[in-house]
């Protein structure tokens, strides 16, 4: 219990509650789009040189297992949150497929809290999940088009979306950049993309509480069941992934990182992935899920869940 009291004073949650709490009494605190794009950039380019940074000095074939045990979470999720869309919410198959393609995906912001709590702790992860993150984007978003229609037809079109994406352009661009120069010649930039980070991040957390308050007038209702679906399935996948990694050999806070990426859903790269390849999915539903009730629980409490679950094991 302490731990999450814990979690509840860090500034990254305050601020996320700030938000939301000002949002919901009709306070008007969101950052103009141009600020939080800004923001955005700044974040997911951060994220891709260090993951790349820490690339160049692994050997590649050591994480030739992360990657792939990384890809076939992103496939058995995407299936998982298609199976229990379908049976407990009583969805269409395109909105089932939509959600499965947001919970079958990650969320780089849920990501950065992950790390920014294990720091916090004394317990920094390895920078080089930063491509864990990158490539568990796009297994789920195309399985998802296979699960809408049955059909490959859409598959191309899907995977150029998903590369082109801006969250998908930013981190494997910055993957890139920071594995081709190495950190000798990254050093020079890194205490731009170090020094601010925390505090940007902290901007970013305030708008993002108010944007999920804004997201609860929408599901109003079919609010109950939409909650358990968005506490439920990451709660079951955060969890069994937390053990898998475990008993693989991954550290206790890699555990905790990869348990919390697949606990996560994506609300940046998904929902432009599935409006143009499955529109006949309800994207509002799918983000608002995301956003308004993953993201918030991920944040107070499967963090610091999966990180008991990691450390106990």
């Amino acid at each position: 219990m302490n731990l999450f009291l814990d979690n509840l004073a860090s500034p990254l949650v305050l601020a996320f509650l700030l938000g939301f709490a000002s949002q919901a009494a009709g306070g008007k605190i969101r950052l103009a789009e141009s600020v939080r794009e800004t923001i955005a950039t700044f974040l997911l380019l951060a994220i891709g040189l260090k993951g790349g940074e820490a690339l160049g000095n692994a050997p590649l074939q050591s994480l030739a297992l992360p990657l792939l045990v990384t890809v076939l979470a992103g496939l058995v999720t995407c299936l998982s949150a298609f199976s229990i869309a379908r049976v407990a919410l009583g969805v269409s198959r395109p909105d089932a497929a939509g959600l499965a393609a947001h919970y079958g995906s990650a969320s780089a912001v849920t990501f950065i809290a992950a790390t920014h709590f294990l720091v916090d702790r004394g317990t920094p992860s390895d920078d080089w999940l930063s491509a864990a993150l990158a490539v568990l984007e796009m297994p789920a978003i195309l399985l998802a088009v296979l699960l809408a229609s049955g059909r490959g037809s859409r598959l191309s079109s899907t995977l150029q979306e998903v590369f082109l994406a801006r969250a998908s352009v930013l981190l494997l661009g910055g993957l890139l950049i920071g594995f081709i120069s190495g950190p000798t010649r990254v050093e020079p930039i890194m205490p731009l993309f170090k020094g601010l980070f925390h505090g940007v991040l902290m901007l970013y957390l305030l708008d993002m509480g108010a944007m999920a308050a804004e997201g609860f007038r929408s599901i109003r209702a079919t609010l109950g069941r939409l909650v358990a679906f968005g506490i439920a399935v990451p709660l079951l996948h955060g969890t069994l992934a937390t053990v898998a990694s475990t008993w693989l050999g991954f550290s206790p806070a890699n555990a905790t990182i990869f348990g919390t990426l697949v606990a996560s859903a994506s609300y940046i790269a998904a929902p432009a992935a599935v409006r143009t390849s499955i529109p006949e999915a309800n994207v509002s539903m799918c983000v608002t899920a995301a956003l308004t009730i993953t993201f918030p629980f991920n944040l107070l409490v499967g963090i610091p869940l999966f990180y008991s679950i990691a450390f106990a094991l």
